[in-house]
């Protein structure tokens, strides 16, 4: 009766270590990675759009708010910002960089920020003003702005 209790219990310990490994390894595979789909990569972080915060710039983009709500510190002259394209909001590049990389949602209204392949509405917006601007401020030909429209 003593050998049947101590197999009992011999097996009872190895199926609890086999129990207790096979847990941890689903545990890791479950864990998000810092390349998680949830968050942007780095490399797509420099893909999306940003500027120098200055009174120019800021209705152009859309901007009423003077500070970023990641950091809660006032956005100042020559700060280097990012404007989520799909809601407008604007924020310091590194501290939306930061939310970006663990979560890919504006942190104000948590809509999603995607990628967009060729140029983007922002770098289309301000390439329309750089033609304007052109087209207003000199006299060209046809041909130049020909030329000017073929580089965009």
């Amino acid at each position: 009766m003593t050998a049947i209790t101590s197999l009992f219990f011999l097996f009872l310990g190895i199926a609890a270590i086999l129990l207790l490994i096979a847990t941890a390894a689903l545990h890791r595979h479950s864990t998000p990675s810092s390349n998680s789909s949830n968050g942007f990569s780095l490399k797509d972080l420099k893909k999306l759009p940003r500027f120098r915060f200055s009174t120019l710039t800021r209705p152009e983009t859309g901007a009423d708010q003077t500070s970023c709500v990641v950091c809660l510190e006032e956005i100042k002259q020559g700060q280097w910002c990012r404007n989520l394209v799909a809601c407008g909001h604007v924020f310091h590049r590194k501290c939306v960089d930061a939310w970006l990389v663990k979560v890919s949602a504006c942190p104000i209204c948590r809509t999603r920020v995607e990628l967009v392949h060729g140029l983007l509405e922002f770098e289309c917006a301000v390439w329309c003003c750089i033609l304007i601007t052109v087209m207003a401020n000199c006299q060209c030909t046809e041909f130049e702005l020909a030329f000017v429209l073929s580089v965009l």
